[in-house]
């Protein structure tokens, strides 16, 4: 039996706190959740973006992903959050899958960035 906790540790970067959500199964790390946060004019107040998921291979298409996600929703819900952004590749359907199933939809939007350092790792 699979089961979903997530423990919210406090990161200190140059945008301030960014809390993580570890994926545990049987008492295992299995995956995380990285969120930053941010000010949305738009939304008119604090949004959050996931800015790293994952899922170790073995423990995928079982749901903790989904939980995982529905556990970061109500963490965002509950301090305060008017929205959440993901980002994903355009072929990555597995991850689209996930996203969508969680309730994130498209939008008219780009995302653009302009790079200041090198990434640390591939996307």
């Amino acid at each position: 039996m699979h089961e979903l906790r997530t423990k919210v540790k406090t990161a200190v970067d140059i945008r301030g706190a960014s809390p993580n959500h570890r994926v545990e199964s049987n008492s295992k790390d299995v995956g995380y959740v990285v969120l930053a946060l941010c000010y949305s004019m738009e939304y008119g107040g604090p949004t959050a973006i996931v800015d790293d998921f994952f899922v170790r291979p073995a423990f995928r298409g079982i749901g903790l992903g989904k939980a995982a996600l529905a556990e970061v929703r109500n963490f965002c819900a509950s301090h305060g959050a008017r929205a959440i952004h993901v980002e994903t590749g355009r072929d990555n359907a597995a991850a689209l899958a996930v996203y969508r199933r969680a309730g994130f939809v498209d939008t008219d939007r780009r995302h653009l960035t302009l790079g200041l350092a090198d990434a640390t790792h591939a996307p």
